[in-house]
């Protein structure tokens, strides 16, 4: 099963939501929701830090 931490990774360095899909079989609707939140908790921003899987669990479940 591919982390949380991984889909952030690659959110963060832009690769698109198609390929995270294509590479990791997670669906495209739980990307874009995990984009959303890593969005507005500023976890995609170049100075932050990838959070743990239970920050990242966290945040979906208040989501």
């Amino acid at each position: 099963m591919v982390e949380l931490q991984q889909v952030i990774f690659r959110l963060k360095f832009k690769q698109s939501i198609r390929s995270i899909n294509r590479d990791t079989g997670i669906h495209r609707t739980i990307i874009r929701n995990l984009n959303k939140v890593a969005n507005s908790s500023g976890w995609l921003s170049k100075d932050s830090s990838i959070p743990s899987e239970n920050e990242i669990h966290q945040a979906l479940v208040i989501a």
